[in-house]
C-alpha cells in the first residue's frame, strides 16, 4: 500500500495514486472508466466520498496499462485510509472489471510526498482489528508501519504489493527462457537494449504475443509461478548478441483475488500473514517507543513442535534470498512465517539483473 501527503495532489504530472490495467501477462489500455475515491480511515463510519465518480480516459494514461488517478487538493482530508474504486472495460461493451486500490494520506509533516511510504497493513485494520486503539494517532501508525514494512522486505528481500519496475537482465543463459528475480504481476514491455561507445542506448522490442508470462499463480492456477517467475519466448527463442534485456512491468509477491468474472485483470492483494506480522511488530514497536530493546534478535536458529521442525537460515553462512534468519525477529511465530516467503537463492543471469524502481519518476509509487 502506497501513500500520499496530506496537501499533495496526484496527477498526470506527479501521479502518486495509478491504476494498473492487466489483462493475463499483460499490461493492457481500457476503452472506458471511470474512479472514485473514498474515504474509509473510520471502520464505525460508512465510507465518504472525497473523488465523486471521474471518466479515465486516454489524458491520462502515463503508459501502456498505467493510469493517473487525479486527487484534487488533499489538503482537507483525514489521515488514514482511503480507497480508489475503478471500474472499466477493456473492450467495447465488455463486462466491467473492478479494482480497489487502497492507499494512506499521510501527516505532511512526516512525509512531504508520499512516493516513499510503504505499508503492509493499513491502518484501518489496526484499528478494526484492535491491535490498537483509537487514542493511537493515524501519524504514529504510518511511521511504525512504514518501518515493520521496510523490515520485513529487507529480511525477506522481496516486496508484497504491485510495484510498477523497470528491470535490466543479462543475456539469458538459455535460448528461450528468462529467469526473473521477481513475481511478475503483468508485463508492459521486453526489449533487447544495448549502449554505445557515446552511451547511448539502442533498444528493439520484442512482439508480446510471442511471450509467454509465467504469473499463472494470479488466476488461480495450482503453480508457484511466484517463486519461478519468468518468461518463455517461442519458437523463436531470445535473441543473442545483444548486452542486456531491458524488462518493464507490474511486480511483486501477492496473493490471488477472488475473481468471479474471470477477466483475468485483479493484481492481488498482500499475503494476510504478512499483514498479520506487520501488525503484530507495529504494536511492539509502539509499546517500546523512545526504549531501546534488551532483546537479541536473531538467537533462534531452530524451533520445534510435536508435528514440525522449522530452522531458520543464517545470513553469516550465506546463500539466501533477503538478510536472513540472522537479523530476523528472533520471534519463532513471526519468523516462520517470514521464512517462508524469503526470496529464494539467486544465481547466474538472475544474479546479474538490476531491478531499478527509481530510473522513472513518472512510474513512482
Amino acid at each position: 500500500m502506497f501513500g500520499i501527503a496530506q496537501g499533495e495532489a496526484s496527477s498526470l504530472a506527479h501521479p502518486t495514486l495509478q491504476l494498473f490495467v492487466r489483462a493475463g501477462g499483460f499490461l493492457t489500455d481500457l476503452v472506458a472508466g471511470t474512479y472514485q475515491i473514498q474515504d474509509i480511515h473510520n471502520p464505525a463510519v460508512a465510507p465518504v466520498t472525497v473523488v465523486a465518480p471521474t471518466a479515465l480516459t486516454a489524458a491520462d494514461t502515463v503508459a501502456t496499462g498505467v493510469y493517473a488517478l487525479t486527487t484534487g487538493n488533499t489538503a482537507a482530508w483525514r489521515l488514514g485510509t482511503h480507497r480508489v474504486v475503478c471500474r472499466y472495460q477493456l473492450s467495447v461493451g465488455g463486462a466491467e472489471a473492478v479494482q480497489v486500490v487502497e492507499f494512506e494520506v499521510l501527516d505532511s509533516g512526516d512525509f512531504v510526498v508520499g512516493q516513499s511510504y510503504v505499508g503492509y497493513v493499513s491502518t484501518r485494520r489496526m484499528y478494526q482489528d484492535e491491535f490498537v486503539g483509537p487514542a493511537v494517532l493515524p501519524a504514529t501508525l504510518h511511521r511504525l508501519i512504514m518501518q515493520a514494512s521496510r523490515q520485513i522486505e529487507v529480511w525477506t528481500g522481496r516486496w508484497f504489493h504491485p510495484r510498477y519496475v523497470q528491470a535490466h537482465l543479462r543475456e539469458p543463459r538459455e535460448s528461450h527462457i528468462l529467469s526473473l528475480d521477481a513475481p511478475i504481476v503483468a508485463i508492459g514491455s521486453v526489449e533487447s537494449s544495448q549502449i554505445g561507445g557515446d552511451g547511448s542506448e539502442t533498444l528493439s522490442a520484442y512482439q508480446l504475443p510471442e511471450i509467454l508470462v509465467y504469473n499463472r499463480h494470479l488466476d488461480g492456477a495450482p503453480y508457484a509461478d511466484q517463486d519461478n517467475p519468468k518468461l518463455v519466448r517461442i519458437p523463436a527463442g531470445w535473441s543473442r548478441g545483444w548486452q542486456s534485456i531491458r524488462v518493464s512491468g507490474v511486480f511483486g509477491y501477492t496473493e490471488a483475488d477472488q475473481d468471479p468474472s474471470s477477466l483475468r485483470t485483479l493484481l492481488g492483494h498482500t499475503p494476510e500473514d504478512i499483514g498479520q506480522v506487520v501488525a503484530t511488530l507495529t504494536t511492539r514497536y509502539l509499546s517500546s517507543a523512545g526504549q531501546i530493546s534488551h532483546q537479541a534478535l536473531g538467537l533462534i536458529k531452530k524451533w520445534r513442535t510435536a508435528d514440525q521442525t522449522a530452522e531458520f537460515f543464517d545470513s553469516r553462512a550465506g546463500g539466501g534470498g533477503g538478510s536472513g534468519g540472522a537479523t530476523m525477529s528472533g520471534d519463532p511465530a513471526i519468523d516462520i512465517v517470514l521464512t517462508k516467503y524469503m526470496r529464494p537463492v539467486t544465481i547466474c543471469s538472475v544474479g546479474d539483473s538490476t531491478w531499478d524502481v527509481s530510473a522513472s519518476v513518472e512510474f513512482k509509487p
